[in-house]
């Protein structure tokens, strides 16, 4: 499971797949950071002391992300990738925010570690991945919102209610 850190919570994304099969023996033991990976069936967690160091570790074992945002426009600049909760590589047809979403952004930072928070301008969904991304300009999934099932190379032009650019601070890919 991935944990996240939200107001002095703590909320754990599970991610679905056997961890023996993709995590050696040794990184097994007691859990050794905040960022976490669980297998649905239970067993042991396998943690890391950075979200960089979970995404190595989902990018070796071929868990591609459903979504990538970018904090410049047409996919350049710094980005950051939201992998399923479940450790697949599309979405089921639920409208709940339970694939790979973030509801305080300001906690979500580009490899470049500037935050996410009010700064995605581009982004990327898994094709064929049947996902849809909705942004909120508010945290915890409130405020207005708008929701693309496609790339957009620029958030100023993508979506007929207007610029998104630079405004979104919580997001839900269902």
């Amino acid at each position: 499971m991935r944990l996240k850190r939200f107001a002095g919570a703590i909320v754990a994304l599970v991610v679905s797949f056997t961890l023996a099969s993709v995590t050696p023996a040794s990184a097994q033991s007691a859990p050794q950071g905040d960022y976490c990976l669980q297998a649905l069936e239970g067993g042991p967690a396998t943690c890391f002391a950075s979200e960089q160091a979970l995404e190595s570790h989902q990018a070796a074992a071929a868990i591609d992300p459903l979504l990538t945002v970018f904090d410049d426009v047409n996919y350049t600049g710094g980005y950051k990738n939201y992998y399923s909760a479940y450790g697949r590589a599309y979405c089921d047809n639920s409208l709940t925010p339970n694939e790979a979403s973030d509801g305080d952004l300001s906690n979500d930072y580009f490899d470049t570690g500037a935050t996410v928070d009010k700064d995605i301008s581009s982004f990327v969904i898994l094709p064929g991945s049947t996902c849809l991304v909705t942004f909120y300009d508010q945290t915890g999934f409130h405020g207005n919102h708008v929701t693309k099932g496609v790339n957009c190379p620029d958030m100023r032009t993508c979506f007929a209610s207007g610029n998104w650019n630079n405004r979104a601070r919580s997001l839900a890919v269902t």
